[in-house]
């Protein structure tokens, strides 16, 4: 492809470059205002511009950009990235996200997944999970850290999440950030701003290799879902699955891009008009003042995946059940509606059923480990829920079984308090067998 050459000379010159698409009147501005701007060798924020790319090359392009992002940006732009970069710098959120991430993967794959295609026995949903299905599950690993791998090493070389890009063809924008979604842009030019931005590129560098490990492995599975409710059997089966899998943009690939976001909690949150609830439409107001205001940032840094993450916990908790029934009396068990039958109208109706069996599976098993008992200092095996409204209680509790979000067995105390979605789920069932 065209390229503009480096060249050994302090002559000014003008950069020819294509932008990688924009998606709000803010970022087309500032292409035109840069598109044309005169380059001074002198300046190492445009020396990066100056070295050899390629224009048709959209990594290239986009690298670019985010040096054009930075140089219109402003003082507060520039405190605001390093404050929250800042905030996730320590270990530890690192580890969170990682454990987060295949946790909450490997629970829907295996545990959740099983309990899904027992229900579907009965259920008989044709688009729904089936035993079947860990075949293709299975073959996805392989391939999928492939796909991981190249996406993660292309996030941190562009900041820029390429998982959507890769597997649906859709335009890259900047828009959207590169901290989980938030739509955090960077500010900080040169090479200072790429250490600044450290521990955010390296929250991205993990989400986009764990949506590739994911969505490859659930593209397989919903491309055999896909072929099998078309009724097809044995090479025609397996042709279909391979033209699903290998076709960006497919059925497959957005109902596989939905689950792994969904793994990595960037569930995108919904408007009203958009289909969401009016929980949901009251958050994504929320972040929408967040994004209009610099200042509200400091207030308010993250929406989306704290949402994601009590939603999906409060889902998989004994609390979902009203939700489900919620829905179930809303849609009607066997009433039609504009032609569609139940499982028509309500798709995630395998999935909720098998949470809540794991759900209250889980209470009743945990039921005599839970705390709230006289002799919970001598049992062997405890857990803790949240903390007491009563700050009293809560110091005694403290000191008698550990605290909030524990789980002791013996004498080893095993904090759980921020592995989600694991957190909000043990938690509230404790919190639900203590109150009861």
């Amino acid at each position: 492809g065209r390229s503009v050459k480096r060249k050994k000379t302090t002559k000014r010159k003008t950069a020819r470059r294509n932008p990688p698409g924009y998606s709000s009147p803010e970022e087309q501005k500032r292409w035109e205002d840069f598109k044309d701007k005169e380059l001074d060798p002198s300046q190492e924020t445009e020396q990066e511009v100056m070295k050899l790319f390629d224009i048709d090359d959209i990594v290239d392009v986009v690298r670019v950009a985010r040096v054009a992002q930075a140089a219109d940006s402003n003082a507060l732009d520039m405190l605001q990235e390093y404050w929250i970069n800042n905030i996730l710098s320590g270990p530890q959120t690192h580890m969170v996200n990682i454990v987060g991430n295949a946790a909450n993967s490997a629970w829907d794959l295996t545990v959740q997944r099983g309990m899904e295609a027992l229900i579907n026995i009965a259920a008989k949903d044709q688009k729904g999970a089936t035993f079947k299905e860990y075949k293709h599950i299975i073959k996805g690993i392989l391939p999928g850290i492939a796909r991981g791998m190249r996406l993660a090493k292309t996030a941190w070389a562009t900041e820029v999440d390429f998982f959507r890009t890769s597997v649906l063809g859709e335009q890259v924008t900047l828009e959207s950030g590169y901290i989980k979604g938030e739509k955090i842009r960077t500010a900080i030019p040169g090479k200072v701003g790429k250490v600044v931005r450290t521990p955010g590129r390296s929250l991205l560098f993990m989400d986009s290799l764990f949506k590739g490990i994911t969505g490859t492995m659930e593209a397989g599975a919903q491309a055999y879902r896909i072929a099998k409710s078309e009724g097809l059997e044995g090479k025609e089966l397996e042709g279909r699955i391979a033209e699903l899998t290998n076709t960006p943009n497919s059925q497959a690939w957005q109902l596989a891009v939905d689950r792994a976001e969904g793994y990595a909690f960037q569930t995108r949150i919904r408007s009203e008009s958009e289909g969401g609830g009016k929980i949901e439409s009251l958050v994504h107001s929320i972040a929408k003042l967040k994004n209009s205001n610099k200042l509200m940032n400091f207030v308010i840094p993250f929406v989306q995946t704290p949402y994601n993450i009590f939603r999906i916990g409060i889902r998989k908790s004994p609390l979902g059940s009203v939700s489900l029934l919620h829905r179930l009396a809303t849609d009607g068990l066997f009433k039609m509606r504009d032609g569609k039958p139940l499982m028509g109208r309500y798709p995630e109706l395998v999935r909720d059923l098998a949470e809540q069996v794991i759900a209250w599976t889980s209470l009743s098993l945990l039921y005599g480990a839970t705390e709230g008992d006289e002799d919970d200092e001598e049992k062997f095996f405890l857990i803790t829920g949240s903390s007491p409204l009563n700050r009293g209680e809560a110091g005694v509790r403290k000191r008698k079984v550990g605290g909030d979000y524990m789980i002791k067995i013996g004498g080893v105390m095993i904090p759980y308090g921020r592995i989600e979605p694991f957190s909000t789920m043990i938690g509230t069932t404790v919190d639900v067998v203590r109150t009861m």
